[in-house]
């Protein structure tokens, strides 16, 4: 119903581009937390207590596509319950709009089993790529301190504008990492690292400076079609 409104289906703006054709799904687990004894309630990895549900919603049109309650001790990275959820996701939306899915998914989803099937579910008619985060190890620093400073591009916002880094305050920046960590050598071939980096410090304005882990922030990739766009 939403695609005979007036203007069409809602299609996704990101760095000053229309992503048409594209139905973006954030999946991101949450804590609720329990004031008194209630079925399932359990400490939580913060050491809270309460519940850990993990949702998943459509970008182009805000809505909740699912929502799995899990007890307080659930895992945050718990493949199974992400992958189950990928899969309930896409029964959610209607067959005509399944054929280009990009999800998107915090550090919680960078683990072998949910990219390996996230990367399996490309076929002839159907296109599956991801964004999630990455931590950032010795490994993938030593990587970054052999980048150039000319390897280091501006990070565009939503309306492709240059993006802002911490606080507002300084100009973030992104670069292309795969040909270099080492640690992609296991993972399947169409992932991508894509490192951003920010700082208030001019003097961190370096690629030796980019280094600094709490200042780099990893990012894997999937999709052809879209790392050939917009990254």
């Amino acid at each position: 119903m939403l695609a005979e409104r007036e203007g069409g289906f809602a299609w996704v703006r990101l760095a000053g581009k229309i992503l048409a054709g594209w139905v973006v799904v954030d999946i991101d687990a949450t804590l609720i937390t329990a004031r008194s004894k209630k079925e399932g309630a359990a400490v939580t990895f913060k050491k809270g207590f309460g519940h850990h549900p993990l949702g998943a919603w459509c970008q182009n049109t805000a809505e909740s596509l699912v929502m799995k309650l899990r007890m307080g001790n659930a895992g945050s990275n718990t493949a199974s319950d992400h992958i189950e959820m990928v899969g309930e996701c896409i029964a959610q939306i209607p067959w005509r709009f399944r054929r280009r899915l990009i999800f998107r998914v915090d550090g919680a989803g960078a683990s072998h089993a949910l990219i390996e099937h996230l990367t399996g579910l490309n076929t002839a008619r159907r296109t599956v790529a991801f964004i999630c985060g990455w931590t950032i190890t010795d490994a993938d620093e030593a990587a970054i301190a052999h980048l150039p400073d000319c390897a280091w591009s501006l990070a565009v916002d939503v309306e492709g504008e240059p993006a802002d880094g911490h606080a507002g305050t300084a100009i973030a920046h992104v670069a292309e990492l795969t040909g270099l960590s080492t640690r992609l050598e296991h993972w399947p071939p169409r992932v991508r690292l894509i490192p951003g980096f920010h700082s208030s410090w001019p003097d961190l304005e370096t690629s030796a400076g980019r280094g600094a882990g709490q200042r780099v922030a990893g990012v894997p990739r999937g999709g052809k079609l879209l790392e050939k766009r917009f990254v």
